[in-house]
């Protein structure tokens, strides 16, 4: 599996979900990377209620997805500092899981 065809995966589910899908944009992803190094995938979307993005990461064959969203009235340069630390911390649990 790769953070490509996480996202892509992720995009199939939410279409079967008819009139409760949400828009995801359709365009390539945005390569991301968290403080390790690992890349990720980043794709934007939109409800009728709210803006948010979707982060796909691959770590050892799992895959981790990521969701953050808001009102569409939130100003996304007031939070991108936020939200970028965030993806920047996602990581695999190290010991048991």
């Amino acid at each position: 599996m790769t953070r490509a065809s996480l996202l892509e995966q992720i995009r199939r589910s939410n279409d079967r979900l008819g009139p409760h899908a949400v828009a995801i944009d359709a365009g390539r992803p945005t390569t991301i990377a968290n403080d390790q190094g690992t890349e990720g995938a980043l794709a934007r979307f939109a409800t009728a209620s709210a803006v948010g993005l979707i982060a796909a990461f691959v770590f050892d064959g799992t895959g981790v997805e990521v969701v953050a969203y808001g009102p569409p009235e939130v100003d996304d340069a007031a939070i991108a500092a936020d939200v970028a630390a965030m993806l920047r911390s996602v990581r695999p649990l190290e010991g048991d899981r």
